[in-house]
């Protein structure tokens, strides 16, 4: 059964990690320049 997964199962489950991952960091990235676009620069004097 090891086998069978480590053959089969795991090398055609990598492009859906890969999505995933470029889908999270893309979630990731619009949450920060949203909260940049919010956020008011400081006063510096």
């Amino acid at each position: 059964m090891t086998g069978v997964y480590r053959r089969i199962i795991l090398p055609l489950s990598i492009p859906g990690f890969v999505v995933v991952g470029i889908w999270q960091f893309t979630q990731v990235w619009n949450e920060f320049l949203f909260a940049v676009t919010l956020t008011p620069l400081p006063n510096i004097r």
